[in-house]
């Protein structure tokens, strides 16, 4: 099915920043805010910061866990699953607002009070300090983290950043990764990885991407023919001219903003 839904605004970012090329380099004041948090830019410590910002599948069915009980009459019960959750932090985050629509007016409300309470102690400046060493440096190494963490980059309006630590980070041991995220990843995850793909197959891998101009949704498709369109290849061109009558709006900008190069340089 095509796919409909506007894209967010960290996905219209990480469009964007694809024609502009990489986001804000990273500078000695970010290796000092990391350093101020006990992190040195080494891929081991880097990996730790990381991992401490998403909760894997075990953690997140154990929140959810916790999560149902703040719905308990017992309220020794409601406040150690509270005092759990609130320990999570901003992994915690989709379990909370998904728990902050609970029919029980109070689960909603702690649910609600511990999701502003993690983002209000999340450490944005640090996460983002993070991804452009990452890109900067390279780190390699990191591509699972950097993927788990798209959509609390995407709520901070990181994906730009995020995608360029990707790229910073990948290697042709990622492959395997790449190729599965870009055609079954998450809406956010799918151009990330097809971007990265662009960026280290081989001429003679080429027709990867080309497959992915079919049968993808149009965010995906009109990311693959960007990543074409910097190759030279001129298979992009129908996707771009396609993807001018594209339903989705910031699909069409980025369409139209590559068409006239693409058309030029053919």
């Amino acid at each position: 099915m095509p796919f409909r839904r506007p894209l967010s605004a960290g996905l219209c970012a990480l469009l964007a920043a694809a024609s502009l090329g990489t986001p804000a380099a990273a500078s000695p004041a970010d290796l000092d805010l990391l350093a101020s948090h006990g992190i040195d830019g080494g891929r081991e410590s880097l990996a730790r910061f990381f991992r401490g910002l998403y909760a894997d599948p075990d953690e997140a069915a154990r929140a959810r866990a916790r999560a149902a009980v703040l719905a308990s009459p017992h309220a020794s019960d409601r406040d150690a699953a509270a005092r759990y959750l609130a320990e999570m932090g901003v992994a915690a985050l989709p379990t909370l607002e998904a728990a902050a629509a609970d029919d029980d007016p109070e689960a909603r409300r702690v649910a609600s009070d511990l999701s502003r309470r993690a983002l209000d102690r999340a450490p944005r400046d640090v996460l983002l300090a993070a991804l452009r060493i990452t890109a900067d440096k390279p780190v390699p190494g990191l591509a699972e983290h950097l993927f788990a963490l798209l959509p609390l980059c995407d709520r901070f309006g990181f994906l730009g950043e995020a995608e360029a630590a990707v790229r910073g980070t990948v290697t042709r041991d990622d492959l395997a990764l790449l190729r599965s995220t870009a055609r079954e990843g998450t809406a956010l995850a799918r151009p990330v990885a097809v971007l990265a793909l662009g960026a280290i197959l081989n001429d003679d891998e080429t027709p990867e991407l080309r497959a992915l101009l079919r049968d993808a949704p149009d965010v995906v498709r009109v990311t693959a023919a960007w990543a074409l369109a910097d190759r030279g290849d001129r298979a992009a061109l129908a996707v771009f001219g396609e993807m001018l009558d594209a339903p989705d709006p910031w699909v069409r900008q980025r369409a139209s903003a590559k068409w006239p190069s693409s058309v030029s340089s053919s």
